[in-house]
C-alpha cells in the first residue's frame, strides 16, 4: 500500500541551537503522521477503510485525496490586485506573503486535474504532482525547503501557494522555477499543500497559465531540551511537548555514572535530572517513544 509516509526522508539534519538546549534526535521510524483531512467528513464517510493506516491517514490511492487535503484545489480563483514589484532572485524572502496578508493573492485561473479520466486513483493523484520537486509526501529537514517545478515555456514570472489544509499561509513570486519558502510560512511537524501558476507579460498586469502542478510536502520534528537550574540539579522541558513519551540520555565518561539511561518524560513534558546546568548541557538525547499521544510530526513505533 502506497501512502504518504516518512520513508522517503534520507537524512535527518538539525539546525544549530541555544547553548542550553539539548537536541533529541529522533529516529525516521518515529517521525511523519499522517496527511489528515482538510474538511469534516461526514459521519458514514471513512477515508481510509479496512487497512493498516493510521486513524484519519490519506493514502495516496484514495481517488478523493486531493478533495480530502485540499478542498480548494479544484475551485475557481480570483485575480490577485498585488502588482509584481519585487524580485525573489535578487532579494530571496522579499516576495513571500504569509498568514492574512496571503488571502486575496491567487492567480486567475481554475486549478486543473491534468490527468486522463480514465486513471486510477493513484495515477489521478500522482499526475499533477510530477511537475514538482520535491516528490508527493517528501519530508523535509529545513523550514525554509527549496521548492521547484518543470518551467512554462515563455513564462516570466510563477506564482507559488502554501495551503495548511484549507488556509493559505504564503503566496510568492519569482522569475525562475524555483523558490525557497520564506522564513516563518511553515513550522515543524506538519504536511503542506503548494501549487504553482505560471504568469506572462509584464509584471504589472501579468497574465496566468494553467496550473503547473499541486502537491504535498511535511516539515519533520526538531524537539529539543531547554534545561534551567534547580534547588537539586536541573529540570529539562522538552519542546514541543512530548507528555509521556521516553528519550534515551548518554553523557561524556566522567558524568556517566550520574546519567540515567532511560527516562519518562512527564505530564508536564519535563524531566528532572541531578546535575548541574554545565553537566546537563553535555547530554545527547534519543527519542524512544513519542507517548500515547505524539504531537503533530511524530508517529508511534510500529
Amino acid at each position: 500500500m502506497l501512502r504518504v509516509s516518512l520513508a522517503l526522508v534520507a537524512s535527518l539534519a538539525l539546525p544549530a541551537v541555544a547553548a542550553a538546549d539539548v537536541r533529541i534526535a529522533v529516529p525516521p521510524s518515529l517521525l511523519g503522521g499522517r496527511v489528515a483531512p482538510a474538511n469534516i467528513l461526514p459521519p458514514d464517510e471513512d477515508p481510509v477503510g479496512p487497512n493498516d493506516l493510521d486513524a484519519g491517514e490519506i493514502d495516496l490511492t484514495d481517488p478523493d485525496f486531493w478533495r480530502l487535503v485540499w478542498p480548494s484545489a479544484a475551485g475557481a480563483i480570483a485575480t490577485p490586485d498585488e502588482v509584481i514589484s519585487c524580485d525573489e532572485d535578487a532579494q530571496p524572502g522579499s516576495c513571500g506573503v504569509l498568514g492574512d496578508d496571503a488571502a486575496g493573492l491567487i492567480p486567475a485561473s481554475v486549478a486543473t486535474t491534468q490527468e486522463s479520466p480514465a486513471a486510477g486513483p493513484l495515477e489521478a493523484t500522482l499526475a499533477v504532482a510530477r511537475p514538482l520537486r520535491p516528490a508527493i509526501g517528501s519530508w523535509m529537514a529545513s523550514q525554509t525547503p527549496r521548492l521547484s517545478w518543470t518551467p512554462t515555456p515563455g513564462a516570466t514570472h510563477y506564482n507559488v501557494q502554501i495551503y495548511l489544509g484549507p488556509r493559505r499561509v504564503a503566496s510568492a513570486w519569482t522569475k525562475r522555477p524555483l523558490l525557497v519558502v520564506p522564513s516563518r510560512a511553515v513550522d515543524q511537524g506538519r504536511y503542506y499543500m503548494w501549487s504553482v501558476w505560471p504568469a506572462f507579460g509584464s509584471p504589472a498586469k501579468p497574465t496566468f497559465g494553467e496550473q503547473i502542478g499541486r502537491s504535498v510536502f511535511g516539515v519533520i520534528l526538531r524537539p529539543r531540551i531547554v534545561f534551567r537550574s534547580t534547588a537539586t540539579g536541573v529540570q529539562g522541558e522538552i519542546r514541543p511537548r512530548i507528555p509521556g513519551g521516553m528519550i534515551a540520555l548518554r553523557g561524556p565518561k566522567d558524568i556517566a555514572g550520574r546519567v540515567p539511561k532511560q527516562v519518562r518524560i512527564g505530564a508536564n513534558s519535563r524531566i528532572n535530572l541531578r546535575l548541574s546546568h554545565r553537566d546537563a548541557e553535555r547530554l545527547s538525547a534519543r527519542l524512544l517513544d513519542p507517548g500515547p499521544r505524539p504531537p503533530s510530526g511524530l508517529r508511534p513505533p510500529r
